[in-house]
């Protein structure tokens, strides 16, 4: 069992490997009047250390045995960043979307790892 500080150690090493920096938007939707909705998205968080890696390879299609490039990628941010799914994450003047947040709720997590897609105006 590792102990407190051996933990605390590991994720101090791990902030060192984030060499880019993020800005991380959330939406918020207020009603329209019309049935529908208007959406605004505001920084909640700017200067955020992280690591963006491409997944780039190829994954199962819509047609089973299909194969399609793949499009994810992986971001990796410090431990207790708070980012939650469909969050927007601009990086190096990229804007991606949080897809699914892995290890939530994991004790021993070192970071905070997510999928994202690039967003495509």
């Amino acid at each position: 069992m590792l102990s407190a500080t051996q933990i605390a150690g590991m994720r101090a090493t791990e902030a060192l490997a984030l060499p880019d920096t993020a800005t991380i938007s959330r939406v918020a939707r207020a009603s329209d009047g019309a049935g529908g909705w208007t959406e605004t998205w505001s920084t909640v968080a700017s200067g955020v250390a992280c690591r963006l890696m491409s997944t780039q390879g190829l994954a199962e299609g819509p047609a089973a045995g299909t194969q399609q490039a793949a499009s994810d990628w992986a971001l990796t941010l410090p431990l207790g960043t708070d980012l939650r799914a469909a969050d927007r994450v601009v990086v190096a003047s990229r804007t991606f979307e949080v897809y699914s947040l892995l290890s939530a709720g994991v004790e021993w997590r070192m970071a905070i790892r997510a999928i994202v897609r690039e967003v495509v105006a």
